[in-house]
C-alpha cells in the first residue's frame, strides 16, 4: 500500500478500535509471560531481564 491507500488503512484501523484492543491483548500476554516467569526454576537476574526484556517489546513506541 502507498499514499492514500496507506492513509485509509490505518484510518480505518483506528476507527474500529484496532490498536486499543491490541494494547489490551499484548497486556494479557505480558502478564502471562510474568506469571510463567515467575514460576520458572531460574536465577533472578534473568528472570528480571526476561520481564524487562517483555515489558520494552509491548510498551515501546514505534
Amino acid at each position: 500500500l502507498a499514499g492514500d491507500a496507506l492513509a485509509r488503512g490505518v484510518e480505518l484501523l483506528g476507527a474500529c478500535g484496532a490498536e486499543t484492543r491490541t494494547r489490551e491483548e499484548a497486556q494479557r500476554q505480558i502478564a502471562a509471560a510474568h506469571a510463567a516467569l515467575a514460576r520458572a526454576p531460574i536465577e533472578s537476574q534473568p528472570r528480571d531481564e526476561l520481564a524487562e526484556l517483555a515489558r520494552f517489546v509491548v510498551e515501546r513506541e514505534l
